[in-house]
């Protein structure tokens, strides 16, 4: 056995003799002398030194002092789920164009004589509008000063829906008082009431079309024919005809969720047939639905007249809507025909009238073109509309509920 690892009995004879002895001290090359393991000493070995450990040989890179590497983003062998930040948008209510329980209406406009609208040689424009309005005055009770179906008096905003440069000339912060009598303008007949301003326009029931197989009462709608003096050098009048009343309350339209669907029948500016199917039930995202159909969806009798900004049409225009319900109101979202050659843009805008949404009523703006047969081909804008047409067809209609649905 090697003697540097084993304790001699002289060095341990003389570490105990070191230890006994209560006065003597040992001196440091005594200490060096005892060897207690390998060449380490008792000296070089002690709780307070690191002996020869005390000083480190530098390493192979220096002294300078390692830098942590970044983390990786991703981890090629072990990826982990990620996630984001974002939060998801808030949906932003959309405004009815008409409060429910309110005043509002729908209509078409033209500059010209309102008596002589079907044979204006040329027709400057027509255009949809909406009306919303405000009870200024209440009604005062049924008689000679009042009316039975809005009050006595009534502030009337107009929008125009269409994209124009013909301006719609009702002021829009203009208030409109019922008055009994004939209209210089409107040429009422007593019994079918008007509301003027100052004798600059004035808006009253359509003698020819108010009580057209329905009650305006009943239904708190009614159509209007509304005249506007336009002031200038050469003054001349605006012509709108459309549906006006109060929207059905909010609690009856909540109440008519429940339904399952029911069914509105009338007519249009022209007198074309217009059905609609409406399903109050919105579901989930508490929007209901409506479809329906102008003449049928198909093109009878169809006539074009020229206009500064295109053609407009009349007569027996077809065509299909369908769309969604807000509120009191509905709106189109799709538009189209049953008119094979037929193609259809545009919208339909309106409103449901009085108690448990006993009308609908609104205004139609579409561009209908008809592409020609074969054997016809267009040849002036003043065509036939079997030889193929392009052209604008604006009008205002009302269809009430039918009572079995």
């Amino acid at each position: 056995m090697n003697t540097t690892f084993r304790l001699s009995t002289v060095a341990l004879a003389a570490a105990l003799c070191w230890q006994t002895s209560a006065h003597a001290t040992a001196t440091e090359a005594q200490l060096r002398s005892v060897t207690l393991y390998g060449n380490v000493s008792i000296q070089e070995d002690s709780t307070s030194s690191w002996g020869p450990w005390a000083e480190f040989e530098p390493t192979a890179a220096g002294d300078t002092q390692p830098v942590a590497a970044p983390r990786a983003a991703t981890d090629p062998y072990r990826p982990l789920a990620q996630t984001t930040n974002t939060t998801p948008p808030v949906p932003q209510p959309v405004t009815p164009p008409c409060a429910s329980g309110g005043i509002c209406g729908f209509g078409m406009y033209i500059v010209g004589d309102p008596n002589d609208f079907q044979d204006l040689p040329e027709r400057t424009d027509v255009q949809a509008f909406r009306l919303n309005g405000d009870i200024v005055q209440a009604a005062q009770s049924e008689g000679e000063g009042s009316s039975a179906l809005l009050p006595q008096v009534i502030g009337l905003n107009a929008t125009v829906l269409s994209s124009t440069n013909v301006p719609f000339q009702l002021s829009t912060s203009g208030d409109l008082t019922y008055t009994n009598g004939i209209s210089p303008y409107l040429g009422e007949t007593p019994g079918n009431f008007y509301y003027g301003n100052n004798g600059v326009y004035a808006i009253g029931q359509d003698p020819q079309k108010a009580g057209n197989g329905y009650s305006p009462e009943q239904v708190a709608a009614t159509h209007f024919k509304l005249v506007t003096y336009v002031k200038g050098p050469q003054g001349s009048v605006q012509g709108s005809w459309g549906v006006i009343g109060y929207t059905t309350p909010a609690a009856d339209m909540e109440a008519l969720r429940g339904s399952a669907q029911a069914n509105y029948n009338g007519s249009d500016h022209y007198g074309n047939a217009v059905a609609m199917t409406v399903n109050f039930n919105g579901g989930a995202n508490g929007q209901g639905s409506w479809s329906g159909t102008w003449n049928g969806g198909s093109d009878g009798t169809v006539s074009t007249q020229a206009s500064t900004n295109g053609t407009i049409l009349t007569g027996q225009v077809g065509f299909t809507a369908a769309g969604t319900i807000q509120g009191s109101t509905f709106t189109s979202t799709s538009v189209g025909t049953n008119d094979a050659r037929g193609s259809v843009t545009g919208f339909v805008q309106g409103a449901f009238f009085g108690p448990n949404a006993a009308a609908a009523g609104g205004v139609v703006d579409i561009t209908k073109t008809m592409q020609p047969s074969p054997q016809q081909q267009p040849t002036s804008v003043q065509v036939n509309p079997g030889q193929g047409y392009t052209g604008r067809y604006v009008a205002p209609f009302i269809a009430t509920r039918n009572n079995g649905g």
